[in-house]
């Protein structure tokens, strides 16, 4: 189908491109250790923020149980939303 074109005629994904991408990203630079001492790091803060997290009380539609803060490597694009 040469008419086609790949980059023009598909829309953005936004599960996949931004919350799998974008946001993995942020939590790579904002919770590991290699990026500790920047300005922009809160991994001193991350006992406090998991603490918070997982207390949430998400509503009845959300199939995903919160998981550790450690773990986002392995978090889906629904618990990035």
């Amino acid at each position: 189908m040469p008419y086609v074109d790949i980059i023009w005629h598909f829309s953005i994904d936004y599960m996949h491109a931004v919350c799998l991408n974008i946001f993995k990203h942020f939590l790579t630079y904002w919770l590991t250790p290699q990026y500790a001492k920047q300005s922009f790091s809160i991994y001193h803060k991350r006992k406090e923020i998991q603490k918070h997290y997982l207390s949430l009380k998400f509503p009845y539609f959300k199939t995903r149980p919160p998981r550790k803060l450690k773990d986002f490597d392995n978090w889906k694009a629904t618990e990035l939303r």
